[in-house]
């Protein structure tokens, strides 16, 4: 494909070319339009939500180290501050929280880690 054009044959001959690449080019984006229109129908969502959730690695484990952290900061917290009046034992509590559910995710992090290098 040359661009450039010395004689109206020559001139034809691109036009046609271009037209025919923009034949094709539409053709695929309307495949790809029909392929959008699919996995954005509510049946297709909800399909592939499920999907996400059965498969290892979704969001099964994301909700259950979620889950992990957040306990483990709340226990360190209550086994700490448990029902204390005092506000400095309670800012500490936070504290420990706040470090508890640091190092819980660092820890598995890297427990999924040595897991997937199995």
């Amino acid at each position: 494909m040359k661009n450039t054009v010395a004689t109206m044959d020559d001139l034809s001959a691109r036009i046609k070319e271009l037209e025919a690449l923009e034949a094709t080019q539409m053709d695929v984006v309307k495949a790809q339009l029909v392929v959008v229109r699919e996995s954005l129908k509510p049946s297709s969502l909800i399909k592939n939500s499920f999907k996400s959730i059965a498969t290892p690695g979704g969001i099964k484990n994301t909700v259950i180290s979620t889950s992990a952290v957040v306990a483990a900061g709340w226990m360190a917290k209550k086994l700490f501050v448990s029902n204390s009046p005092g506000i400095v034992r309670k800012i500490l509590g936070y504290g420990l929280r706040y470090i508890t559910t640091s190092v819980v995710t660092k820890k598995l992090s890297a427990l999924r880690e040595k897991k997937t290098a199995m």
